[in-house]
């Protein structure tokens, strides 16, 4: 009777598991689904725009529909846009770069998250750099942070929890059902 009841727990714990996973629905970008929070740099001294240029929407449509792209940057293949905009910062930004803090809407506890950024060439207008600025699972408070040297257009990219792996993470681990 005892494996009875293992089973049918185990049969309703992986229908309970993949039912969120099911429903998810693909969200149009926004940039508000990204909110600066301050406490490397001012709030006011930071604006997120949502990208109107349909030139650097191409753009980034080309690069992150582009698996080798993705895979060059070391971003796990299961990643997932979830928003793109613009972020500009009007002080001096220091050698070092400024870390900024961004809470992550439209994302969950647990997920694992890529902030990508795209470096303009100053010899060639229509060239871009990708670079990964933060990466990282989200903790409770949905806040990553990222190293920017420079400011412009910004890709948000996702794995959900379920699916984020060690490899793509270098070691870090989330906790896994279960674990205390």
């Amino acid at each position: 009777m005892k494996k009875l009841y293992t089973l049918l727990l185990v049969v309703v714990l992986t229908v309970m598991a993949v039912l969120p996973v099911m429903a998810t629905t693909k969200k149009s970008p926004t940039a508000t689904d990204v909110t600066p929070t301050t406490t490397t740099v001012s709030a006011k001294d930071v604006s997120v725009t949502q990208i109107t240029d349909s030139a650097v929407k191409s753009m980034i449509d080309t690069f992150v529909g582009t698996a080798s792209n993705l895979t060059a940057l070391g971003v796990d293949a299961k990643a997932k846009m979830l928003t793109y905009m613009d972020i500009s910062y009007t002080g001096t930004i220091p050698t070092g770069g400024i870390q900024l803090p961004m809470k992550i809407t439209g994302a969950k506890a647990g997920d694992y998250v890529y902030v990508l950024h795209a470096v303009k060439s100053t010899s060639n207008a229509n060239a871009w750099t990708w670079e990964v600025v933060g990466k990282g699972y989200l903790s409770a408070d949905l806040t990553i942070t990222a190293t920017f040297k420079s400011f412009s257009p910004v890709v948000i990219m996702k794995v959900d929890a379920a699916n984020a792996n060690a490899a793509t993470t270098n070691g870090n681990t989330a906790p896994k059902t279960g674990e205390f």
